[in-house]
């Protein structure tokens, strides 16, 4: 080797050199680390080394941080349309039934008064007075004859007794049925029965208007053939018989008994206030 090849090889393995070829490697390090920011073991491999980075390493910026992805919030679901089916109305329960009412008790009597009248045609005065006394009326036989409009041939009708009553006691509180034909019906008898029942426990004593002869209950006769007006004040065996006040009876008891079917055809042609 000559002399020019020994100093250019000198110049090279110098320690300028050195020096100039390190500054290259570190070039080539900042140029990695720009191109590949993940690549940050290889500085700290160059720097163990003894690698002094260049000034512009240190003035390299760290890459941007990532801003988090904008996530857009779900859509809202789509609100339902109000249904146009209207539901079926649903059916009003059926009212409960009334009660059926108790029945009537088999025997019932009424507290009252029972006079013997005064004359031979009171009978009406004295029948209505005897009805009046069970509401705790106490109207005398005269005041009454001058009301019904009783005359010495006595008192005209049921509808008659009705009216006076209703005068002392309200508006409709008494009815008058009238009982036609000369025989009582069947129908006629189990109409005076329930009238009765209902009467009497509605606390109305009824008023009837009789012509005829009867026996009652116990065998005693009870006459009157041109007409009569006596008060029934109570029933037993559930309406078979009636409890009669009788103001014209000086023979014997002016209070018995008598079956219903007599005492409908003793009413019949004639009537009853109830």
């Amino acid at each position: 080797m000559n002399r020019t090849a020994r100093q250019w090889l000198a110049k090279l393995t110098g320690p300028r050199a050195q020096a100039a070829l390190l500054g290259i490697a570190a070039l080539a390090v900042v140029a990695g680390i720009a191109a590949a920011p993940g690549q940050g073991a290889s500085v700290k491999a160059a720097q163990t080394a003894g690698m002094s980075a260049a000034p512009a390493v240190a003035a390299a910026a760290a890459p941007a941080a990532l801003a988090p992805a904008q996530v857009a919030p779900p859509a809202a679901a789509p609100a339902e349309a109000p249904s146009t089916t209207t539901a079926p109305a649903e059916a009003a329960p059926a009212p409960a039934p009334a009660p059926a009412p108790p029945p009537p008790p088999p025997a019932l009597a009424l507290n009252h008064e029972t006079w013997l009248q005064a004359n031979g045609f009171f009978c009406g005065p004295n029948a209505t007075r005897v009805a009046l006394s069970a509401f705790n009326l106490f109207i005398g036989p005269d005041d009454l004859a001058t009301r019904l409009g009783t005359t010495a041939g006595g008192t005209d009708s049921a509808f008659d007794i009705t009216r006076v009553l209703n005068g002392f006691l309200g508006p409709d509180r008494y009815s008058t049925t009238e009982m036609s034909g000369k025989v009582a019906s069947p129908e006629q008898i189990a109409q005076l029965k329930a009238d009765i029942v209902r009467a009497i426990n509605q606390g109305k004593p009824v008023v009837a208007n009789i012509a005829g002869t009867v026996h009652d209950t116990i065998g005693e006769v009870h006459s009157y053939p041109g007409g009569h007006y006596l008060t029934v004040f109570g029933y037993s065996e559930n309406g078979e018989h009636a409890s009669i006040a009788d103001s014209a009876d000086r023979a014997g008891s002016p209070e018995y008994q008598v079956s219903v079917a007599d005492l409908a055809q003793w009413i019949a042609s004639r009537g009853y206030s109830s």
